[in-house]
């Protein structure tokens, strides 16, 4: 692999699979709201969120840490793939709401574990240099997925039973799983073979980090980033949550233009993660992060402020502008902190820490539908939308008054310590990320 980045072959087939990922994933997020919603009340349709979220609270990371442990990231992707279509398979004899709930987030077990896994594996290839685009363009991929998906279900909920709905979505999944097949990671490892005791003890000692890897989290200010990512996700998730039911019952749009709307949000994304993969790269990273968190917060607001017009034109063009914004703070956000992190823990222990970005956007994602739900019930979906907005507000605050920007120059003065006398495997002071490893 070249260091300066993901290329051919290698770069085709994580795009793609990183593209159908997505895909399966967005489509049956979406599917899941409209038919819970047709028969179930709001609160189950937040439900849906709550439990996702849940599962990637719990799991990203574990899948994450041991991703680091085995240090055969390829194959665990294949793994969890392969686990996700076989869940996927059971929406089609599963038809009752709480049913179909509880399957989501079984689902989201083993779906989470992508995310962390292929990023701490493009970060590794692309090199200290070059992780910003590398993730943009990974990133991309997944916004090409979820555009295809968010354009293509509205059709398919209109024109195809529900069963067909699913077989497609476990198609692509399946597809998924095929790609992964045909790609390979030449930093694999094949040598640590833990036994499972072992590999118990491992996970439990990344997924709550020790008093010295906890002083360096303080050291950096990555203890507020993730603190500002969870309170980021409770406004933007808890507003997303109940998105496709604002659009069509309170905006009164149609049913075939919401698949539209919300697939701006994943197309404008496109664009935006390969520009912000290069501002990275360029310039400072903390500062991408917090504009990020202001345009979400922005969009919560633009959202709330779609119900003023009257007329049908105008409410879908404001949604379509919400989207747009929430696409420029999403990508900004996502791309700053994947590589803020790498630039922050040594290499050892990189999947995990991504994970833990997902274990605080499930936090944001656990309380975040419940309390905008609840709040929309009480009050009505705007002025829900724009107190929600005052959680990302507070993420600005925080973490543009404590995250540190890291120098990319060298390498960490000091990496984390981790000693793990179960697997005799020890990380010392002064083993730095690798010139040799990017």
């Amino acid at each position: 692999m070249s260091s300066s980045g993901l290329v051919g072959r290698r770069k085709t087939v994580i795009g793609l699979a990183s593209a159908t990922q997505a895909a399966s994933g967005g489509m049956l997020g979406t599917a899941l709201v409209v038919y819970v919603g047709r028969d179930g009340s709001p609160l189950a349709v937040s439900m849906l969120a709550t439990i996702f979220f849940t599962s990637s609270m719990i799991f990203s990371p574990l899948w994450g840490g041991i991703g680091d442990l085995l240090g055969r990231r390829r194959d665990l992707l294949l793994g969890l793939s392969a686990l996700t279509t076989l869940v996927t398979a059971g929406f089609l004899v599963i038809d009752s709401i709480w049913g179909q709930i509880g399957l989501r987030g079984f689902r989201a077990v083993f779906a989470v574990g992508f995310g962390p896994v292929v990023l701490s594996i493009v970060s590794g290839l692309a090199g200290r240099t070059h992780r910003g685009r590398s993730v943009g363009f990974v990133s991309s991929a997944s916004a090409v997925g979820d555009v295809g998906a968010q354009l293509t279900v509205s059709a398919l909920l209109s024109a195809l039973a529900s069963t067909s709905v699913f077989f497609v979505i476990g198609t692509l999944s399946a597809l998924t799983t095929v790609l992964l097949f045909f790609f390979d990671d030449p930093a694999e490892s094949t040598d640590s073979s833990p036994s499972v005791g072992e590999l118990l003890t491992s996970v439990r000692t990344r997924l709550v980090p020790d008093r010295d890897e906890r002083a360096r989290l303080r050291q950096t200010g990555l203890t507020w980033l993730y603190a500002g990512i969870a309170l980021r996700h409770t406004a933007v998730q808890g507003v997303g949550s109940l998105v496709p039911i604002y659009l069509v019952g309170e905006l009164g749009l149609p049913l075939s233009l919401m698949g539209g709307i919300l697939a701006i949000g994943p197309a404008a994304q496109i664009g935006f993660m390969p520009l912000c993969g290069r501002l990275a790269d360029r310039g400072s990273r903390k500062q991408l992060i917090v504009g990020g968190i202001v345009l979400s917060a922005t969009y919560t607001l633009v959202l709330a402020g779609a119900v003023v017009f009257s007329r049908p034109v105008l409410r879908a063009a404001t949604a379509g502008v919400a989207f747009i914004v929430i696409a420029a703070g999403f990508s900004a956000m996502d791309v700053g902190t994947v590589s803020i992190i790498g630039d922050s823990v040594p290499s050892s222990r990189e999947s995990a820490f991504v994970g833990l970005r997902s274990t605080a956007a499930g936090a944001g994602g656990i309380v975040g539908p419940l309390l905008v739900g609840i709040t929309a019930t009480l009050i009505g979906f705007a002025a829900a939308f724009v107190i929600a907005s005052t959680f990302a507000f507070a993420a600005t605050a925080v973490v543009l008054t404590k995250l540190e920007e890291p120098s990319r120059t060298t390498a960490p003065t000091t990496e984390l310590l981790t000693v793990e006398t179960s697997t005799g495997i020890v990380q010392r002071p002064g083993m730095h990320r690798g010139e040799d490893g990017d």
